[in-house]
């Protein structure tokens, strides 16, 4: 083989290559509507699994979606939307909706929500991304 087929070779493995991963980079995923939770939790039950375990937990639930159910103590709007879910004190599950949610005037602290999101592990609290709210009752006044 000459030198000149070699190179070409190579260039077309390349540009054969780079195609390959664009398309896998840009392929559309699934919306998390469109995704069934691998598991349903309590908030507090979560966290006290988190808090036993972390290791465990993390192989358990870490890069799946879940469906939480608790208690909302914040809702913050600043730049990211985001729940907080009522903890232990120490640890929550923060629950963080993409860029441009907006939250039903029912969503408000002491409020009961179940949230589905993909988990993230955990920090000091136990975090979701790319949430969406599954339901919502109201606060009891």
């Amino acid at each position: 083989m000459s030198r000149n087929t070699i190179y070409g070779f190579l260039l077309l493995l390349a540009m054969v290559l780079i195609g390959v991963g664009l398309y896998l980079y840009n392929k559309p995923r699934p919306s998390m509507e469109q995704q069934s939770a691998a598991y349903t939790v309590k908030a507090m039950d979560w966290i006290e699994e988190y808090t036993a375990d972390e290791n465990a937990a993390n192989q358990k639930y870490l890069g799946n979606v879940i469906e939480v159910e608790g208690e909302i103590q914040e809702v913050q709007m600043e730049k990211t939307p985001m729940l907080i879910l009522t903890g232990n004190g120490m640890n929550s599950v923060q629950c963080v909706f993409p860029e441009g949610y907006s939250f039903d005037p029912e969503v408000k602290p002491e409020a009961s929500i179940t949230v589905k999101g993909m988990c993230n592990g955990m920090l000091l609290d136990i975090i979701l991304t790319e949430c969406m709210i599954v339901s919502s009752v109201p606060e009891e006044k």
